[in-house]
């Protein structure tokens, strides 16, 4: 994989933990997930005009790339409106992007994806419309999790079953169905970096399962009233609690990994 800056080894060297760790005090796992991604992607070129592929409240789009981005789009109404208030993009649309993404033809340069083409549903279409608003030569910069993760999950396949219901993964592919799939579109990987080791995934996992909305409707477990006393711990302490805990997770690995990012390039027509 290039990359145009150097990505930290390890988490406690990112200079985005801080900030990413007070924004998620109480979500623990996406303190993980969110500063290894943000390291990852904004160590990559982002070419204008970018699109922000699925962009939620724009917050990572507001820490990857402070200039910001020339477009996102989203399929959560509510999360585009917070976006909105951030003044990351210059336009932001509705759009299910399995059906479209309503952007003119070779109309960007880069596309940008974080957490988000794993979860949906009529991946093909999504990709096909990446390649469609991509520019010939134009890339696509996805992270998302590894077919490894579902390998690695560390809490049952009960608790699974309950995990998807809340937070549904459709694409839980290997990298050579990726492949295929994006090759199937117009897109080609050129490049794909893993990251976050298996004893990693599985924490990551463990806490994303257990302290987070998902088992407020699942399992009765010690985690409700570890959950009530973290609520109640102040931020500030809690920003430094996980500063200090994930300061020595290793971000990208040799080998297998429970995060992918896979760099896509569309065909030159």
């Amino acid at each position: 994989m290039k990359d145009t800056d150097v990505i930290p080894q390890y988490l406690g060297q990112s200079r985005l933990l801080r900030v990413i760790a007070n924004y998620y005090a109480y979500a623990p796992s996406a303190v993980i997930i969110r500063t290894a991604e943000a390291e990852l992607l904004r160590a990559m070129s982002i070419e204008s005009p970018a699109l922000d592929l699925c962009c939620g409240d724009g917050f990572f789009a507001s820490i990857i790339r402070p200039q910001g981005f020339e477009a996102g789009c989203d399929i959560n109404k509510t999360a585009l409106e917070q976006a909105g208030r951030r003044n990351v993009y210059r336009s932001l649309v509705w759009a299910d992007i399995s059906k479209e993404i309503p952007f003119p033809d070779a109309y960007f340069s880069t596309v940008v994806s974080n957490s988000s083409l794993e979860h949906i549903r009529g991946i093909d279409g999504a990709l096909k419309e990446v390649a469609r608003v991509l520019k010939p030569g134009g890339r696509l910069y996805s992270t998302f999790a590894s077919s490894y993760a579902k390998d690695w999950w560390p809490c049952g396949q009960q608790a699974l079953k309950r995990y998807m219901e809340y937070q549904p993964v459709y694409n839980w592919f290997t990298l050579e169905e990726w492949n295929r799939r994006m090759e199937k579109a117009g897109l080609k990987i050129v490049s794909y970096q893993y990251y976050l080791s298996k004893t990693t995934t599985r924490l990551l996992l463990f806490l994303d399962y257990h302290f987070s909305q998902v088992y407020m409707t699942s399992d009765r477990t010690i985690a409700r009233p570890i959950i009530k006393m973290i609520c109640k711990i102040p931020r500030n302490i809690l920003v430094r609690l996980w500063r200090l805990l994930f300061s020595n997770v290793r971000i990208t690995i040799e080998g297998k990994g429970g995060g992918i990012l896979l760099i896509a390039e569309k065909y030159n027509e």
